[in-house]
């Protein structure tokens, strides 16, 4: 793990620059960044499969998945590390994505300090699987009623810090909206507020929105970080000024894919429908759409899904759409999807 974590850095700085705004790279470094893709993330997937569940019973004192992050938050408050905490969820956000935010931050701000740590997030990268792990401390086996919606978040969030004798009163969810402008939100300054979970959904707005691949997407994240970023760093600025620590972290990367087909007659066979997964809870359904759809793979048995869910992701950067298509998506296991940035952020 200590080895992917410097490979992630460094293939997040190359990512970075592979898709800045503005550059043409030759047919000949296109072919180039493809090979180095394929072989970095064929590698990473056989690295997954034997090591994703031995990781996931590795909880303290350093987490590793992302479902550990309540339960190191609560651990660092009862060591008096810390004692009033806000977990900023920027939904989407990749270890490139934070490369670039962090660079425009830390610039802005040279009174911020930021320890910077890498976690993997829950297989398979969707949000309703990946954020609800994140938020409730839990493996998707023990929430297996919600996977398809993320409507249960904020009951997840104040459960979880219930438990660790937090009263419901001092406990904050909220989704923040889209532009922030100059909203600041009503319980910044309670006295005895301790715990708060905010997300935002902008970079994965432009996931999901961009028509000009990675390229399109980088530039549309520089043009947040001009704009509504601001925003946000005042709200941060404020719960730095009533004593909390940020911890800013993602629910799952993304990465630019290209289509090899759609898959067709799913019906109501089907749980779960994005362009890099599908998750099934019968079995042979899975296996006959995994025969259909090749380079695939069926993910199963990891000890955090529940037993009879059946994950399909398509293999390196594939996406289950039109032909040669390409899009900026999520859901399965490359090393852009999975390993995400979990930022402690202080004055």
């Amino acid at each position: 793990w200590e080895d992917w974590q410097q490979l992630a850095h460094e293939w997040a700085e190359f990512t970075m620059l592979r898709y800045k705004p503005g550059l043409k790279l030759e047919t000949e470094h296109e072919a180039f960044f493809k090979q180095k893709q394929d072989e970095v993330n064929t590698a990473f997937l056989a690295w997954l499969t034997e090591k994703y569940s031995y990781l996931a019973g590795r909880q303290l004192p350093v987490p590793h998945h992302l479902y550990h992050v309540p339960n190191f938050l609560a651990h660092e408050r009862s060591k008096g590390t810390i004692d009033r905490v806000a977990l900023l969820i920027l939904d989407g956000m990749a270890l490139a994505d934070w490369k670039v935010i962090h660079n425009t931050w830390r610039n802005r701000h040279n009174n911020w300090k930021f320890d910077e740590k890498l976690l993997l997030a829950q297989l398979p990268t969707i949000t309703a699987i990946s954020r609800q792990a994140l938020i409730s401390g839990l493996r998707p086996m023990a929430f297996a009623d919600s996977l398809k919606d993320n409507r249960q978040e904020t009951k997840l969030w104040t459960a979880f810090w219930e438990k660790q004798q937090v009263a419901e009163f001092d406990i904050v969810y909220e989704r923040l909206p889209k532009n922030i402008e100059n909203y600041l939100p009503s319980w910044v300054d309670k006295p005895r507020l301790k715990i708060v979970c905010m997300v935002k959904n902008n970079l994965d707005d432009m996931i999901h929105n961009a028509l000009h691949g990675s390229k399109g997407f980088f530039s549309d994240l520089a043009l947040w970080l001009e704009g509504d970023s601001h925003d946000l760093e005042k709200i941060m600025e404020e719960l730095f000024n009533q004593g909390f620590s940020i911890f800013v972290t993602s629910d799952h990367g993304h990465l630019e894919a290209t289509g090899f087909g759609k898959i067709t007659d799913e019906g109501l066979t089907v749980e779960t429908r994005a362009k890099r997964a599908r998750v099934y809870n019968n079995f042979n359904f899975a296996s006959q759409n995994h025969e259909k759809c090749s380079p695939s793979f069926l993910w199963h048995g990891d000890n955090l899904l529940p037993e009879d869910i059946w994950a399909l992701m398509p293999e390196k950067n594939y996406a289950y759409i039109s032909e040669n298509e390409i899009v900026v998506a999520h859901g399965g296991a490359t090393i852009e999807e999975v390993v995400v940035p979990f930022v402690k952020i202080e004055k």
